[in-house]
């Protein structure tokens, strides 16, 4: 067996030489130097492929991602239609009190890929590179101005329950009144 295990390390050693091992010792340097470049040119900046809503804000500054968000926030109809059957019930942003926090939408944007967990970072950097990573807007509303709204569509749509009943007719016969659902 020790033999056997000589032999090999020494076929091993005559593979090994310089001339074998360049194109491995070539290809591991040209990945750290565009790990290296890629690190340097997005220190300050979103890394690319992050979108916050419908804007993408990858390769961007903080102060670049929020004029962007709050651009796209001034062009967007921020109404929630509500449909039942042929009604339209419609909520507009400023009777419920919304707000969004771009500060905190563009902060989270920017710690992808900076958790500080090497693994994770680096799938989020790839998964950005290669399809895309969605991160949804922060926002805030007033939940008792949300509420009375849908009570008031409510008061609208809402057709109570009735019970089957049955009772005595004028003639003495009886009356069955089926049950119908409620809406």
């Amino acid at each position: 067996m020790k033999v056997s295990n000589l032999k090999n390390l020494k076929n091993l050693k005559k593979y090994l030489t310089v001339k074998n091992l360049r194109p491995f010792v070539l290809t591991v340097y040209g990945f750290l130097v565009l790990f290296t470049i890629y690190h340097i040119a997005f220190s300050k900046r979103i890394i690319p492929g992050v979108r916050v809503g419908n804007v993408r804000v990858g390769g961007m500054t903080y102060l670049q991602a929020r004029k962007a968000l709050e651009d796209y926030e001034k062009k967007v109809n921020k109404e929630l239609v509500l449909k039942y059957g042929d009604r339209e019930f419609k909520i507009n942003a400023n009777d419920i009190g919304l707000t969004y926090d771009w500060d905190s939408s563009v902060s989270r944007a920017f710690e992808v890929g900076r958790t500080g967990n090497i693994f994770i970072d680096n799938k989020d950097k790839l998964a950005g590179l290669l399809r895309g990573l969605h991160i949804g807007a922060f926002y805030d509303y007033d939940d008792n101005l949300l509420g009375n709204k849908y009570s008031l569509i409510k008061s609208e749509v809402n057709i109570d329950a009735q019970d089957s009943a049955i009772s005595f007719g004028p003639d003495g016969g009886l009356i069955v009144a089926p049950s119908k659902e409620g809406v």
